[in-house]
């Protein structure tokens, strides 16, 4: 299941479960997105030809992140840009979060092991703002 998140117009948060995988290669964020997400299935065979990226100097002014749950169960909180709460989720082993804007919090249900990915350089607290 791929499930995005709202409030008004606001995206705020696009949840995808472990089951959602059924092309090879699917991007869940549109390309204008600074963070681009996707999820690639390979069969036994398959393989990513090699390849580099070329260095582009981009400019961005929105951070964007997301999550995987590698281990356990969490409760997931999404928040609205003005800091309301708009949903919780259950995210299980296998299930990803992609955050567009708003806020989060998470809580583990259990022992939890999260691979966290976002923009950098991380300037510390400095690009924190606590709800």
């Amino acid at each position: 299941m791929i499930e995005t998140i709202k409030d008004g117009n606001e995206e705020i948060a696009i949840i995808v479960t472990k089951d959602s995988f059924e092309e090879r290669v699917t991007f869940i964020t549109p390309e204008h997105y600074p963070l681009q997400f996707g999820i690639l299935k390979y069969q036994k065979g398959d393989c990513a030809r090699p390849h580099t990226h070329p260095n582009v100097p981009r400019t961005i002014s929105q951070s964007q992140e997301m999550i995987h749950v590698d281990k356990g169960k969490i409760k997931l909180d999404i928040f609205n840009s003005k800091g309301k709460l708009c949903a919780s989720r259950l995210l299980e082993e296998g299930d990803c979060a992609f955050f567009v804007s708003g806020g989060r919090s998470w809580t583990a249900l259990e022992e939890s092991k999260i691979l966290k990915v976002k923009q950098g350089p991380f300037r510390g607290e400095k690009d924190k703002i606590l709800l």
